[in-house]
This record gives C-alpha cells, structure tokens and sequence, in this order.
C-alpha cells in the first residue's frame, strides 16, 4: 500500500472511497440495465446459477481478506515488538560501556547516542516516505570501531568488554531484523 495514504484523514479518505464506489457501482447499473439486460433473454434457472457463483466469489474473497489481515497485523506485531527490543539492547550496551576508562567511555557512550538519534530522527521517519537511510549504519560502524580497538587492562575490562561485544552483536541482530520487518509487507499478489 502506498505510504502517502497514511497522511490523508481518515475521515475524508473512508468518504472519498465510499462515494467513489457507490458512483461506480449506480453507473455500472444503470448502463448495464439499460444496454445489457434487453439483449440477454434472462430465464428463471439463471439466478440459481449467478446466486451459487456470488456466493463462491464472497468465500474466496472473505478468505483472501483474513489472509490480508493476518499478514499485516503480523508484520505490525514483529516491527512492534523489535523497536523495544532494540532499544532495551542499546540500554544494556550503554551500561556496559560505562564501565570502560576514560576516554574510551565518552567516545562509546556518545557513539551510541549518535546511534540512538540517528534511528529514531532520521531512520523512522524516512521509512514513512518509503526510503532509506544509512546514518543509523555510519554511526554503528563508528561504534564497532571505537569498541574493537579497545585493548583491555586488566582481567575485570576483559570481562567486560567481551560482555559489550556480545551485547554490540546482539543490537547488530536487532537492527538487521528491524530493517528486515520495516522493508518487508505483504507480497505483490496479496
């Protein structure tokens, strides 16, 4: 569905379907009443017969509209579930961090506010528009960089800093699987 819908009113897009279809709908009865109809030569056993395929039609369509609207509240639930996720990922690395020496801690902790910033001003946004960004991407290679190069001191910054490391990989995870969710949808013939 084109994301410039979401930006319309609710209210004005619900009237402009409503009154579109119905127009649509009237037109096509009275032309089809008017030019069709008289050159058919209806008999009493066709309605039997057009009655057995609505119906056939309005399963097959109730069907189809479940699916759609199994598929869309499941992608609504993973994209809705992974932003906290992420986001409890980036508060448990910034805790992690805060343990390292000076400078290091300010450079992480500041690179993971660049992070934060870019997902939330930048990322999101653009994907309301259907584009992309690749800020929150710099900043988590900033990030990783800083981190790498870390040499650990003593045994405790050992620990440490292979518990920030597992917890980088793990908001690596969450990032790739928000992406994931954000960029997929429902398939074309849905």
């Amino acid at each position: 569905m084109p994301l410039w819908i979401d930006h319309i009113p609710s209210w004005l897009l619900a009237s402009v379907m409503v009154t579109g279809m119905v127009g649509a709908s009237l037109l096509d009865l009275f032309l089809a009443r008017r030019n069709v109809v008289p050159r058919l030569h209806y008999h009493d056993g066709v309605n039997d017969a057009v009655s057995g395929t609505v119906q056939a039609i309005g399963v097959f369509y109730g069907i189809t509209v479940g699916l759609i609207a199994v598929g869309v509240w499941n992608s609504y639930s993973t994209v809705a579930d992974l932003g906290p996720q992420e986001a409890a990922q980036i508060a448990a690395l910034y805790r992690d961090v805060s343990g390292y020496p000076e400078p290091a801690r300010a450079a992480l902790q500041t690179q993971l506010m660049d992070y934060t910033r870019a997902i939330v001003e930048k990322a999101w946004p653009s994907y309301q528009q259907e584009a992309g960004t690749d800020e929150d991407r710099r900043a988590l290679d900033d990030l990783q960089a800083t981190l790498t190069t870390f040499e650990p001191a003593t045994e405790g910054q050992k620990i440490l800093h292979a518990e920030a490391l597992r917890a980088f990989n793990q908001l690596v995870q969450y990032r790739r699987l928000r992406l994931n969710a954000v960029g997929g949808g429902l398939s074309g013939i849905m």
